[in-house]
């Protein structure tokens, strides 16, 4: 919580003093790290949704900075976005891997 506000206030002293790329940088930053932020306080399935909504911010917002900066979405990765679109990814898998060996272990119980 404190890394977002300390982003949010530079962001806006960023845009008072005409720096419009260092606002926008950070403040493309700040967002997705509240939702971190936010997601890492919810439990169960409501954890992975925003691991997925964090992902996808991420990659969206970098993908307007660097639209910004050098006028090509795709001109460098953001590697925190993909690290946890892979953690998302394969934990989604993992969970519906898990829940349906569970539920053919219940199968073979009641037989």
């Amino acid at each position: 919580l404190c890394s977002f506000l300390v982003m949010m206030a530079s962001g806006m002293i960023g845009m008072v003093y005409r720096q419009d790329h260092m606002g926008l940088e950070l403040l493309s930053r700040a967002i997705p790290t509240l939702i971190l932020f936010v997601s890492c306080h919810m439990k169960g399935i409501l954890f992975f949704y925003g691991l997925w909504v964090y992902a996808i911010t991420n990659l969206g917002s970098w993908f307007c900075v660097c639209q910004y900066f050098w006028h090509n979405p795709f001109a460098t990765v953001a590697s925190s976005g993909v690290s946890i679109l892979v953690l998302a990814t394969g934990s989604t898998i993992a969970r519906y891997w898990a829940l349906r060996s569970s539920v053919v272990l219940l199968r073979q119980d009641q037989m």
